[in-house]
């Protein structure tokens, strides 16, 4: 009986020293960076501006739609993809080396739409930090920008499969670009990751004893998620292609491919829908 209870006092005193060890070697927190909590919703955006430059984002998920606003380094634009939203984090580290740390809640209409960080004094003008690159002329961004808010006029061409959509919805052409306005649709509760958007022109009519020659166009801007798109969720892209025509007997394919999946989709757009082209007209 003695050997039993010395053996518990053995093991009884190993476990406090584990545990003390353990403590010690725990970092030490000098400071917390308590959140700051802020409303947004899905419906109307809300702007927080930062007294540096953005140097870095970080959201805590996916349908937290966050983007610096357009040739602006120092104003984030935050909003929501739906109201059916779970309370989140979101992380900017900005310039002057400083973290800035939010917690992010859904409210319908929101108190505050713009709030002004890194500021004792509730009253002060942070300016607005424009882009070395912005110039009197619209950025390619900035137009890429006004087509995914413009209203839009097609309805074809669309390639619907496995609960997926991707749908041409205008076509703008402003200087030597040309913007194509995509919708991507999503009715599944399955994300869909993106492994890749290729725009390529190729033969309309393919025989089976030649082989296709195919002209792949980059874009030179991406306006808007083309990461992920979401289960249960409707985005739009914009995308900024230098002037091109489409020969006689060839046809512009976009082409959207699955990471990992085979939930692959394509659209055909052929010179009767390139002659639909609305011009952007921006000073």
């Amino acid at each position: 009986m003695k050997v039993c209870v010395k053996r518990w006092r053995s093991v009884l005193a190993m476990m406090i020293v584990m545990v003390t060890t353990a403590k010690a070697q725990q970092p030490k927190i000098s400071q917390q960076i308590d959140p700051v909590v802020i409303g947004v919703s899905d419906h109307m955006t809300t702007n927080l501006i930062f007294p540096s430059q953005i140097k870095s984002i970080d959201r805590g998920r996916r349908d937290l739609l966050v983007q610096k606003a357009i040739d602006v380094d120092n104003v984030l634009q935050v909003k929501l993809q739906s109201g059916d939203f779970k309370e989140t984090n979101l992380t900017v580290i900005t310039n002057d080396a400083r973290l800035y740390s939010f917690r992010v809640r859904y409210e319908p209409n929101p108190a505050m739409l713009n709030m002004i960080l890194g500021s004792n004094n509730a009253g002060m003008e942070v300016p607005v930090l424009f882009s070395a690159s912005a110039g009197p002329a619209a950025s390619l961004e900035n137009v890429a920008a006004r087509a995914a808010s413009a209203g839009s006029f097609l309805r074809h061409p669309k390639d619907v499969r496995y609960q997926m959509g991707i749908r041409l919805k205008g076509i703008y052409i402003h200087d030597d670009h040309l913007f194509f306005k995509l919708q991507l649709s999503n009715t599944s509760a399955l994300d869909y990751d993106v492994d890749q958007f290729r725009f390529f022109i190729r033969d309309a009519k393919q025989s089976k004893r030649t082989s296709s020659q195919e002209l792949e166009l980059k874009p030179d801007v991406v306006h808007g998620p083309i990461k992920d798109i979401p289960g249960r969720a409707t985005q739009v892209c914009v995308f900024g292609i230098p002037r091109f025509s489409i020969p006689d007997q060839k046809q512009l394919i976009v082409q959207l491919m699955e990471k990992e999946g085979g939930r692959h989709l394509q659209l055909w757009i052929r010179n009767k829908h390139l002659l639909k082209v609305k011009e952007m007209n921006i000073r």
